[in-house]
C-alpha cells in the first residue's frame, strides 16, 4: 500500500512510514502518515470514546506542541480532549518510574543506540562558548543515573539523552551521545537542564563521566591507573566519607566505587581485572560479557576510576570515572570535566617521557618526579591562571566534605554545601 508522507510530502510505501496524528484542533484529531525515523515522533495518550484510553504516535510539531502537555506520571504526551481535570493534573506533577515509555529498544549499554541518536541533536544556544574547549584533549559522555521522572522522546534526540537499563536504581539511567569540546560542553549544559525539569534521583543514584581518546596502549593505561591509585588519598578529601563504600548506604548493600587494587605490573593488573591471562592485545572481550550485555558480571567495573573498557572490547575504548554523587550542578560537572582531562593529560605527558622503561622502573620514576596530588598535576598541565582557579575550587569542595561530615552526612545528602561550586567561584574556568 502506498500512502502520503506528511514529512516529505510525496507518496510512499507504507512499510517506510508510521500512523501518527499529524493536527489537533478543536475536538478534532486528524492522523496521517510520516517517515518512521522521524525523530519527532513520539507515544501519545489519547482518550477515545469506543475503545477507552490508549496511545498512540504524534509527530510533534510547532503547530500542535501548545496543544499537548508532558506526563511525567507515563513519560509520554496526551492530548488533553476528553480526560478529566484531575488526570491532567495528576500527569503534569506525578513523576513515575519503572517503565521505558520509549518507542525504541532498550540496552544496557549507550554504544546500541549510537546510531539512532546519530546527527539528531540541535544545540539551543550555539553562541555560548567555554573555556574548557580550548584544552579539553578528549571526547567524553556522562551517565545520569535518576530515581524517577521520564524525558519526552523528542527531546531525548534533541539533547542527545540515551536512556537505559540499570537494575540498581528505580529510574531510568540517561547517557549522553559521545560529546566533544567543540560542542559537547554547550549540549551538556542544555541536558542538565533538561534532566532537572523532568527528572529527580536519590542516595542509590551516581553520576560517571567517561573520557575517550586516551592511549590505547600497555604502559599508558598501566601508567593510569597507578597514578589513579597514588591519588587516593587525596582524592578522598574532596568527596563523601562514604563514597568507596557505598555498602553503607545503598539498599542493595553492594559496593559499587571501590578503592583500587594494587599491581605492581601491567600483567598482573590485566589478568585481575579481566580475568584471563594477557592475549597480547587489549580488544578482547571479557570472558564473563563475551557481548556485552552482562556488564554486572564483570566485578572489577565497580571501581572509582574503572579501565574495563581500555583493556577489553573492539570499541567504547573509555576511562570511567564512577565516584561522583548526582548532581544537577552543572558547574560541578564542569569543574571535574577540567580534573578529569587534567588527569588523563598528566598521565599521557608522563608516559610520553617513560614509556622505554620496565613497568617498574617507569612507576619509580614517576613517584620520584611528580608529587601526585590533584592540585599538583593540574599545576603541571593547565597555564598558571587556569590551575589556581581549579585549585581554589577544590578547597571549596573540601569545605563542603567537612560541612557534611560535621552534619552526619557521610553520602553527599546535603548537596546544599556544594552549590558553592557556581558561576561565580569559576570565575576564569568559563
Amino acid at each position: 500500500m502506498r500512502v502520503f508522507n506528511e514529512t516529505t510530502k510525496r507518496m510512499c510505501a507504507s512499510t517506510r512510514t508510521v500512523r501518527v496524528i499529524t493536527r489537533i484542533y478543536d475536538d478534532v484529531i486528524e492522523f496521517g502518515y510520516v517517515s518512521c525515523d522521524d525523530p519527532n515522533i513520539c507515544e501519545c495518550l489519547i482518550s477515545d470514546k469506543f475503545h477507552g484510553n490508549r496511545k498512540v504516535y504524534i509527530r510533534k510539531t510547532e503547530e500542535n506542541a501548545d496543544k499537548l502537555i508532558f506526563s511525567k506520571e507515563h513519560g509520554v504526551y496526551v492530548v488533553p480532549i476528553g480526560f478529566p481535570d484531575h488526570f491532567i493534573s495528576e500527569c503534569k506533577n506525578v513523576m513515575g518510574q519503572g517503565n521505558f515509555p520509549y518507542s525504541f529498544r532498550r540496552y544496557y549499554e549507550a554504544f546500541n543506540n549510537f546510531g539512532l541518536f546519530k546527527d539528531k541533536q540541535v544545540v539551543i544556544h550555539p553562541e555560548k562558548s567555554y573555556k574548557l574547549s580550548d584544552y579539553l584533549k578528549y571526547t567524553f559522555g556522562v551517565e545520569f543515573e535518576t530515581s524517577m521522572g521520564y524525558i519526552p522522546q523528542d527531546i531525548l534526540f534533541r539533547d542527545g539523552l540515551i536512556p537505559l537499563r540499570d537494575g540498581s536504581i528505580t529510574g531510568l539511567e540517561y547517557s549522553t551521545v559521545i560529546l566533544n569540546a567543540k560542542t559537547g560542553i554547550n549540549l551538556l549544559s542544555q541536558q542538565v537542564e533538561t534532566l532537572k525539569e523532568f527528572t529527580f534521583y536519590n542516595k542509590e543514584c551516581s553520576l560517571h563521566i567517561h573520557l575517550g581518546g586516551y592511549p590505547v596502549d600497555e604502559k599508558a593505561i598501566f601508567l593510569l591507573y597507578t597514578v589513579a591509585c597514588m591519588l587516593e588519598g587525596d582524592l578522598a578529601s574532596y568527596v563523601p566519607k562514604y563514597t568507596f563504600c557505598t555498602s553503607r548506604y545503598k539498599a542493595s548493600g553492594k559496593d559499587y566505587c571501590n578503592l583500587l587494587p594494587r599491581y605492581s605490573t601491567f600483567n598482573a593488573m590485566y589478568t585481575a581485572i579481566a580475568q584471563q591471562e594477557y592475549p597480547g592485545n587489549l580488544y578482547e572481550p571479557h570472558p564473563c560479557d563475551q557481548d556485552r550485555s552482562h556488564k554486572w558480571d564483570c566485578h572489577a567495573r565497580y571501581v572509582w576510576c574503572n579501565i574495563l573498557n581500555m583493556i577489553c572490547y573492539d570499541k567504547g575504548k573509555t576511562v570511567e570515572f564512577r565516584f561522583l554523587r548526582p548532581t544537577y550542578n552543572f558547574y560541578k560537572i564542569y569543574l571535574w570535566l577540567y580534573i578529569f582531562n587534567g588527569i588523563l593529560s598528566f598521565c599521557e605527558m608522563a608516559y610520553n617521557k617513560v614509556k622505554h622503561m620496565s613497568d617498574i622502573e617507569m612507576i619509580r620514576a614517576i613517584k620520584k618526579s611528580y608529587n601526585i596530588t590533584l592540585s599538583c598535576i593540574m599545576n603541571e598541565v593547565y597555564p598558571t591562571e587556569i590551575a589556581d582557579v581549579i585549585n581554589y575550587n577544590l578547597s571549596l569542595l573540601r569545605y563542603a566534605v567537612i560541612n557534611q561530615n560535621a552534619n552526619c552526612d557521610y553520602i553527599g545528602k546535603d548537596t546544599v554545601y556544594e552549590e558553592c561550586i557556581n558561576e561565580e567561584s569559576l570565575h576564569g574556568l568559563l
